[in-house]
């Protein structure tokens, strides 16, 4: 009985080292931090709103961008989109860059 008791622990602490030993510490990958950057040159400006005016049919007159919120509103507050989905959905919005930008 004692043999077995003593066998019986060291494969627990076999087992237990076993384990410890392969989770380990595991290393912090560093990763770059990009910076966010608020300002929206003229050229972008306009073209994100002659996106979002074709895709809702509505005219370019009728869009503002408010830079400290960084989102579009259409029509007075109607329909409002942060830049991030604006610029997530023209990256995606081939077909349009195909017939609108030549």
């Amino acid at each position: 009985m004692k043999n077995l008791n003593t066998y019986v622990l060291k494969i627990a602490i076999v087992a237990v080292l076993s384990i410890t030993s392969l989770t380990g510490c595991k290393r912090e990958v560093n990763v770059p931090k990009l910076e966010v950057n608020n300002k929206l040159d003229a050229t972008q400006k306009n073209r994100l709103i002659k996106y979002l005016a074709i895709s809702m049919s509505v005219g370019i007159n009728e869009i503002v961008y408010d830079e400290n919120k960084c989102e579009f509103t259409v029509r007075g507050g109607a329909y409002k989109v942060s830049r991030k989905d604006l610029e997530l959905s023209y990256s995606y919005a081939n077909e349009y860059k195909f017939v609108n930008e030549k």
